[in-house]
């Protein structure tokens, strides 16, 4: 089957998305906090040019909690209520901005060609399906009173942003190609959710089995032999032993006697 991919113009689209979200990061502190401190300050140290070229990735380097499921839920079933948690942490016009631009952009992308939508995002199948069904003005008004949505993308993977920092913001053209298409494959295969859920046991646990010697017919159970008794031997058998001392070389009795001439 054949699936289209994101057009010039649509790739355009995401580069904007891109600067705008980074320039949003250096202004609002409250993002900054969301972020890891190695990530964090992989970005805070990237010089103007990096971050040219890290906006001209194929995708969007920012998240907006696609893989949170319980976050998406209630926009999906139409349950905009206000609540006391999003009243009291309301996002700022910056970022309010940013996510309503964004969600405009997915949404076209979510009508007309969904797959592309799974490229430049990372989303689920069945996220851009229901995304597809909202409308405008729900999504607009769930953007103004979620706080908390923008997020940086695979946010807790460092070797991600370092490979885009350093790779993806090389001088060399074919390195900054082959980084993108890394990065994009990451996106792609590795989401947020995967890498948080623990994958489930193969089997449960089972009892140890227990050891057990084997009985000897030959050695009696009875009580322990005593030291240099045969293996043959009970060890309450009483009779005397040779003594040990005439079996020793060169004592008497056991010395050789010469044949007589």
């Amino acid at each position: 089957m054949q699936f289209m991919g994101p057009e010039p113009a649509d790739l355009t689209d995401v580069h904007a998305l891109n600067r705008a979200f980074l320039t949003v990061l250096r202004r609002e502190p409250a993002i900054r906090e969301r972020l890891p401190p190695d990530t964090l300050a992989m970005l805070t140290d990237a010089r103007p040019e990096q971050r040219e070229r890290i906006a001209r990735s194929p995708f969007l380097i920012y998240s907006l909690r696609e893989s949170d499921e319980r976050c998406w839920q209630r926009v999906f079933d139409g349950d905009l209520a206000d609540d006391l948690v999003d009243a009291m942490a309301r996002p700022s016009p910056g970022e309010t901005q940013l996510v309503c631009a964004t969600l405009a952009f997915l949404l076209q992308f979510a009508k007309q060609n969904p797959y592309s939508l799974r490229v430049v995002s990372g989303a689920s199948a069945d996220w851009c399906r229901q995304l597809a069904e909202c409308n405008l003005v729900d999504l607009f008004r769930f953007a103004a009173m979620k706080g908390q949505l923008l997020t940086i993308r695979c946010q807790n993977n460092p070797a991600f942003w370092r490979k885009l920092l350093v790779a993806g913001s090389s001088a060399e053209a074919d390195v900054r190609v082959a980084a993108r298409i890394t990065a994009l494959q990451t996106v792609l295969t590795r989401t947020e959710r995967s890498r948080e859920q623990r994958l489930p046991a193969a089997a449960c646990s089972m009892p140890q089995p227990a050891m057990r010697v084997a009985e000897s017919p030959a050695v009696s159970n009875r009580a322990k032999r005593r030291y240099n008794t045969p293996l043959n031997e009970c060890p309450d058998n009483k009779k005397s032993q040779e003594d040990l001392s005439k079996r020793q070389p060169g004592a008497e009795g056991n010395r050789p006697q010469r044949r007589r001439r």
